[in-house]
């Protein structure tokens, strides 16, 4: 297997331009334990246990690997818990939001003696944007007594890759054992990888300018997902097309930007077919076909107007969608724009009338608002209109449709009782609206307590929404569940029960805060917490997809 330092010179994932990077892009690029490993490991325990991590450690791997080492050392009645922490480098993503992203990382366990006093081992498997300040919890393992090397993918939500954005991985790995009696545990960690496929360049809202005898503007909004690209034009008398201009330089940005080429050396009075072609290291996207036919030798010569494309729609929730469109002003300056939708093409509403901004070096500009207040489950048309002096010129009609309102779901709670306190979690997705959650607790179902609400952007994104609900009293039944609101309706979590420790005055305090709850969500689709993330103890074992050899 892999074993050169992993992690080594973490400074960013860097995407080359396009045909120097292969998709799908990798980091680490050597993702084993070895000497030089840019992983750190950090360990804790209650006094009746030890807990180490060691990197790299050999084990019977010859190149390395991480080792999570957990020991009871007192054989008194008592609850021995221990965790360990192995946390990489930063790193940064530089690319825009790939199409899809995995972690994948092998497991060995060796925990046959903490299993048969009632005990546990687990893992938690997390990505923490150092950027935004918060972590996600990606996926929670459970260990079997004698589990061999086994390969675990995850899939990575790929909207936490944000370009610019440093993070680091974490591996969070807990041990329990209801008698503290002499004995131990181990669990190694090797080939940790992430693997993010770039999405395909996305090219559209065509646009075509008047012909004249021998020439035209062909142009059309393209989004790379942040990649540097490059494109051209293809263009014939069929749509076989047969020729293409040379291609052009694209920088990677954010959204849609307009591209556009000025087409030259065309026969007059001819009927052409075209369309713009991208390629980014995430592949070669194609725009639609459109056709233009070369003005006859001897016809009157058009003034120059602005040509406008159509409307590109990305329906961002169930009453909102961001639209854009392109233009070529043709070197006419004072011009501004709007976008009139409705239901009908008729539309009837119209967005705030504001200034075109300014174009790129071909006189191609980008024209885009927020349209709000649209109702789920409908499907609207779309036009871009800019205005000259008096003189109004409109892109072609489009259409989009809303999603059907949703209202928030919620996964399967979990929870990790300690003495005074217990950690919760769950997935919570908001679907059409942004959404508010807490958790309800207490001694009955009538709960009498709650949680701070936090806050999730719409979206069908999961989000593991995690609770650290304190000042509970030892030795104490309890119950939870958590509530989701949204002005789509509302999800209750079914009741969940969970007893606290026993405190027998040789377990280190768990904290001193007082209050009710901290941790929570952040921004769509990750989780803050104010420390390392805890497995909880129904965490399904992991199927061996991938294994690597002992």
């Amino acid at each position: 297997m892999r074993r050169a330092a992993i992690l080594a010179a973490l400074a960013a994932l860097t995407v080359a331009a396009p045909g120097a990077s292969a998709n799908p892009i990798t980091f680490p690029a050597d993702p084993g334990f070895s000497t030089g490993s840019a992983w750190t490991a950090s360990s804790q325990c209650n006094l009746l246990c030890t807990a180490t991590g060691t990197q790299p450690a050999t084990g019977g791997n010859p190149g390395g690997e991480a080792l999570a080492s957990y020991g009871t050392v007192a054989n008194v009645l008592g609850l021995a818990a221990g965790s360990v922490d192995f946390t990489s480098s930063a790193f940064a993503w530089s690319g825009g939001t790939p199409a899809a992203a995995t972690l994948h990382l092998d497991a060995k366990a060796s925990v046959s003696t903490l299993l048969a006093l009632g005990g546990s081992a687990g893992a938690t498997i997390g990505l923490a944007d150092l950027t935004a300040a918060h972590t996600t919890n990606l996926r929670s393992l459970a260990f079997t007594a004698a589990q061999p090397w086994t390969g675990t993918d995850v899939a990575v939500p790929s909207s936490l890759l944000v370009a610019g954005h440093s993070y680091q991985l974490s591996i969070h790995t807990t041990f329990s054992a209801t008698l503290a009696v002499l004995g131990g545990a181990t669990v190694a960690y090797d080939n940790v990888q992430l693997a993010a496929t770039r999405a395909v360049p996305v090219v559209s809202g065509p646009i075509v300018g008047t012909p004249t005898t021998t020439s035209v503007h062909v142009g059309a909004g393209a989004d790379t997902a942040g990649a540097d690209a490059t494109y051209h034009l293809e263009y014939g008398a069929t749509t076989a097309y047969g020729s293409a201009t040379s291609d052009t330089a694209l920088a990677g940005a954010p959204g849609t930007v307009p591209i556009g080429v000025n087409l030259t050396g065309l026969s007059p009075a001819t009927t052409y077919h075209a369309r713009l072609v991208v390629t980014s290291d995430g592949g070669t996207g194609y725009g639609p076909d459109v056709s233009f036919t070369t003005a006859a030798l001897g016809a009157p010569v058009l003034p120059l107007v602005p040509d406008v494309g159509a409307v590109t729609a990305d329906v961002s929730d169930a009453r909102a969608a961001d639209v854009a469109a392109v233009v070529q002003t043709n070197g006419l300056v004072g011009s501004d724009y709007r976008f009139e939708y409705g239901t009908t093409t008729s539309y009837g509403s119209a967005t705030a009338t504001v200034a075109v901004p300014a174009g790129d070096a071909g006189g191609w500009s980008i024209l885009e608002q927020l349209l709000t207040g649209l109702t789920p489950g409908t499907t609207y048309h779309v036009r871009a209109a800019v205005r000259l002096g008096v003189l109004s010129f409109y892109g072609a009609d489009t259409t989009f449709t809303t999603p059907a309102a949703q209202a928030p779901s919620l996964g399967t709670a979990m929870v990790t009782p300690g003495i005074t306190r217990a950690q919760v979690s769950a997935a919570i997705t908001p679907h059409t609206s942004a959404t508010r959650w807490h958790v309800d607790y207490g001694t009955t179902t009538a709960y009498g307590r709650a949680s701070a609400g936090f806050d999730l952007p719409a979206g069908d994104q999961p989000t593991q929404g995690v609770v650290d609900l304190t000042g509970l009293s030892p030795d104490t039944a309890y119950h939870f569940r958590f509530v989701a609101i949204s002005q789509d309706g509302t999800a209750t979590g079914a009741d969940q029960a969970f007893r606290t420790a026993v405190d027998d005055g040789t377990t280190q305090a768990e904290g001193t805060d007082g209050g009710s709850t901290d941790g929570g969500t952040t921004d769509g689709g990750t989780t803050t917490t104010p420390a390392a993330p805890v497995a909880a103890p129904a965490a399904v074992t992991p199927a061996p997809v991938a294994t690597k050899a002992a």
